[in-house]
């Protein structure tokens, strides 16, 4: 379970072009109003960013949404998809789950490098993970300003930058889930919506510097990098672990 992709009262939505953020200061001015966790600083920071890019936000009361012109929305709840974890892993235990033994550590510590809607960052949190997130994209990254606004995670500390790929004494755990490649299915609308920008280039070229990196990656999806170390797999995704060479 990770975000929930709808929100529930068309009547009640306030529509937020982006080209109207941009050039409307009274509409720029009532966004802010309605959410104050994103200054206007970063919000006009997207411009350049999604200026090929015909995006809107929604907004139904305190809840911010991202959809390209038309089509569906997208938002975070991560009150929901931490209580569906509180409620499915108090029943089933989560030692045996492929993503947390390939993510476990001594220290509990770890870097998200790719946040996107944050559907693995509040399971690691859930599961006592202090997680550094970080999210290339401006737009998704305003979404995570207001999920966090509505219900902090513990631990958590968020990072609306591309990950600089830095030396790290942290496990980092890299998600290139929503490439772009052949697929017998369509893809959920999160992950079309962050196809729009196929932001990924940073550790795409592995420094071998890392003490450990966890990708995940579609189960019978091509290696990220040749030679991994070791893998977990569950019944579609598989997680593979590289270290220091």
């Amino acid at each position: 379970m990770s975000a929930k992709f709808k929100l529930k009262n068309r009547d009640s939505w306030k529509v937020y072009p982006l080209s109207g953020l941009y050039t409307d200061r009274i509409l720029r001015d009532d966004f802010l109003t309605l959410f104050p966790e994103i200054t206007e600083e970063f919000l006009l920071e997207s411009q350049s960013f999604a200026k090929d890019l015909n995006f809107e936000f929604v907004a139904e009361e305190n809840v911010l949404g991202l959809r390209k012109m038309n089509e569906n929305i997208v938002h975070i709840d991560l009150e929901l998809s931490w209580n569906y974890h509180k409620d499915f892993y108090s029943k089933h235990g989560f030692k045996n789950e492929a993503f947390y033994k390939a993510i476990k550590n001594d220290d509990f510590e770890i870097i998200d490098a790719t946040a996107g809607l944050l559907g693995d960052s509040t399971l690691m949190a859930f599961w006592g993970f202090k997680v550094d997130a970080f999210e290339a994209n401006p737009l998704v990254s305003c979404l995570i300003f207001n999920a966090l606004n509505r219900f902090p995670l513990p631990q958590y500390s968020f990072h609306p930058k591309e990950f600089s790929g830095q030396l790290t004494q942290k496990t980092i755990y890299y998600d290139p889930f929503f490439r772009k490649e052949k697929e017998k299915t369509s893809p959920k609308k999160g992950i079309k919506l962050l196809r729009e920008f196929d932001l990924f280039s940073i550790l795409d070229l592995r420094t071998g510097e890392y003490p450990k990196v966890v990708v995940k990656r579609p189960r019978g999806a091509e290696l990220i990098w040749d030679n991994p170390h070791r893998h977990y797999e569950s019944k579609s995704v598989r997680f593979d672990i590289y270290m220091p060479n």
